[in-house]
C-alpha cells in the first residue's frame, strides 16, 4: 500500500447512524510520526483522532492492511 496525500484525497466518511460522521481506522503521518487515526467531523471542525488533534499537521494517510490469514 502507498501513502495518500491529504491534498489528493481524504479517507471516506461513513455515517454509522451518528450525527458526526467518521472514517474507518487508517494510518496517518505528519512526515515524522506514524499513528492510527480516524477522520472525524463534528459540526464545522475536522480532526484525525485520537492522536492528532491538529488536522493541519497530517500530510498523508493509508488504509490499514488486511489481517493475515491462517
Amino acid at each position: 500500500m502507498k501513502w495518500i496525500s491529504i491534498k489528493d484525497r481524504l479517507p471516506e466518511l461513513i455515517h454509522r447512524g451518528k450525527e458526526n460522521p467518521s472514517s474507518d481506522d487508517v494510518l496517518v503521518t505528519d512526515g515524522t510520526n506514524i499513528q492510527f487515526g480516524v477522520r472525524w467531523i463534528c459540526g464545522e471542525n475536522e480532526y484525525f483522532l485520537p492522536y492528532y488533534r491538529d488536522f493541519n499537521k497530517i500530510t498523508h494517510w493509508m488504509p490499514l492492511p488486511e489481517q493475515p490469514r491462517k
